[in-house]
């Protein structure tokens, strides 16, 4: 039986999946994106002075960093109390060993308390969305691109939900072999991009923008679009298997956050 030329790509990249990608995993950053739905503002501010004075502390003496801290400016989803949290981590045993450490930071409880011990029967939080991704190999490691200037930033948090592993995999090699470069050809900067590892639906992918402004975001989205390396990429017959589900958050970074 003679295989297409797109059949072969695709027996390859499952292949890789199970085996051989398994080679440079230790070298790509896993990304953890926790959401915190909020209550209330006043809940939200004892969080944001919880992760200024006492988590971001400790996570720098550990090495991890930089982290995002966010506020939400326009999202369907997510309403403005609240938080979107971005850390990377070098290995899971340095994840792991994170909560021995803020037993054993001194002032820890101090600083954290006034959130931690909310009320009983009013939690801070109505639920709280944790989800692991790992890089990609195009971009293995998290990175803040340019500088934030007097202005804030627009950070553009863009999920991608497949229909099937298949898909998943297609677009993340789709990302790998062209898409990310052509994103940074056309000015479109990349803080991380992640393929999950857990979460609540799966498969997905997710990565993160970065603008200066709302004009200039959408001056390169249409840049990009409008491009004839992105319709050649998409027009291939291996990709055009691929049908998404896309969600979109809108943040701005808070003032302690690392990544501005």
């Amino acid at each position: 039986m003679i295989r297409s030329k797109a059949t072969n790509s695709l027996l390859l990249l499952i292949v890789g999946c199970f085996f051989a990608g398994h080679a440079c995993a230790e070298e790509r950053d896993l990304i953890e994106i926790t959401i915190h739905h909020f209550r209330n503002t006043e809940s939200a501010k004892r969080f944001d002075i919880m992760m200024k004075d006492a988590i971001l502390p400790v996570m720098k003496d550990e090495g991890i960093g930089p982290v995002g801290v966010f506020k939400v400016t326009d999202s369907e989803q997510l309403d403005e109390n609240d938080r979107v949290t971005i850390t990377p981590f070098s290995t899971m045993e340095q994840k792991l060993k994170l909560r021995d450490a803020f037993v054993a930071a001194t002032g820890f409880w101090d600083n954290a308390k006034d959130y931690l011990m909310q009320e009983s029967g009013n939690p801070a939080t109505e639920r709280i969305e944790r989800m692991l991704f790992q890089s990609f190999e195009g971009m293995p490691k998290l990175k803040v691109p340019g500088e934030s200037g007097e202005a804030p930033r627009r950070f553009e948090l863009r999920t991608y939900k497949s229909e099937n592993e298949i898909q998943g995999l297609l677009k993340v090699q789709m990302f790998n072999e062209g898409e990310m470069d052509l994103f940074e050809k056309v000015g479109l900067r990349a803080v991380f991009y992640g393929e999950a590892v857990a979460a609540s639906d799966l498969p997905q992918l997710t990565y993160m923008l970065v603008h200066d402004d709302e004009e200039s975001q959408k001056k390169t989205w249409k840049t990009f679009i409008d491009h004839p390396e992105w319709k050649s990429l998409k027009s291939e017959e291996q990709y055009k298997v691929i049908k998404l589900t896309i969600t979109k958050h809108m943040l701005t970074a808070t003032s302690y956050s690392q990544i501005r």
